[in-house]
């Protein structure tokens, strides 16, 4: 797909006609859950999980600062699984993956609290010892699957999730091996910027590839099959411009007391239409500082 890059550096892409929104996204808060015992409970800004009935309120972003996200069991895990300190593959703490909750088959979690106007990148962690077997979590129609080996493990992402009602739900599900786990929850809030398209002073388009057919400029018609418009303009007149020009082109009794039966077109019909003439008059101080400016309308021939 082609590309537009904008003069501040941003990229929007394009449908190949035309750009959809000048959307980028700031990073505005980065939640962390760690699963498991009370045993290995994570310091400092992080939000623990210790039951697999618990809910979490009001959970703390990882500078500290509490938002108003819940953490709601819908339907819990089966039970608490540790001493995964030998694991590899992450770089979070081992304190966070050494345990974690498991499944025998489907756990779901709500996260309420959210903003509607925002979108939410979840990562995923878990583990599996001396055991096989692959984790699916959803949300809405977005599948990852963690695929555990013995003692190593890794981290999924279903990225750009918009709340609904300001809730996502999330799907843990075994699907091959003993269990689905999950040790880990990582969420960024990511806060959306646009750009006011006023302030785009120039745009770079960056295609692909090579476009095959030719390139030119594609004149608007005139309707009627005209072939040219006319435009006859008077600057910085006098007031003859309406008693002599106007009447001449649109007919009428002009200011030497002649009739002059005007000017014409056609409208595409054969019916003769006299032309028009626009006339603006800006008074300043005086009457000597009066401007007058006439313009002959319509301009079709």
């Amino acid at each position: 797909m082609s590309k537009i890059i904008l003069h501040n550096g941003k990229t929007v892409f394009w449908n190949g006609k035309t750009f959809t929104g000048f959307v980028d996204y700031t990073y505005s808060g980065r939640y962390l859950i760690d699963f498991g015992t009370y045993r290995h409970e994570m310091n400092g800004n992080w939000n623990n999980i210790t039951s697999i009935s618990e809910s979490l309120l009001s959970m703390i972003d990882n500078s500290g600062k509490t938002s108003t996200f819940n953490v709601n069991v819908v339907s819990g895990f089966t039970a608490i699984i540790e001493n995964g300190d030998s694991l590899t593959g992450t770089t979070y703490p081992t304190k966070a993956i050494v345990d974690g909750f498991y499944t025998t088959g489907v756990a779901y979690y709500s996260i309420s609290g959210l903003n509607n106007d925002n979108e939410y990148d979840f990562n995923f962690f878990g583990m599996q010892l001396g055991e096989s077997g692959t984790t699916k979590y959803s949300i809405g129609n977005n599948d990852v699957y963690l695929d555990n080996y013995e003692n190593y493990s890794n981290i999924v992402t279903i990225p750009n999730n918009t709340p609904t009602n300001n809730e996502i739900v999330i799907k843990i599900e075994r699907v091959d091996g003993v269990f689905g786990i999950l040790s880990v929850l990582d969420i960024t809030e990511k806060t959306p910027i646009q750009y006011d398209s006023s302030s785009i002073d120039s745009i770079k388009i960056i295609f692909e590839s090579i476009p095959t057919s030719s390139i030119g400029v594609i004149k608007t018609p005139f309707r009627y099959d005209k072939q040219y418009a006319y435009s006859y303009s008077w600057d910085d007149g006098v007031l003859d411009q309406y008693t002599y020009g106007f009447k001449y082109s649109n007919g009428g009794i002009a200011g030497d007391s002649n009739y002059y039966s005007g000017k014409t077109y056609t409208d595409g019909y054969g019916n003769e239409i006299n032309f028009n003439v626009g006339l603006a008059i800006f008074s300043i101080n005086s009457p000597s500082s009066i401007i007058y400016f006439c313009n002959l309308l319509p301009r079709y021939r």
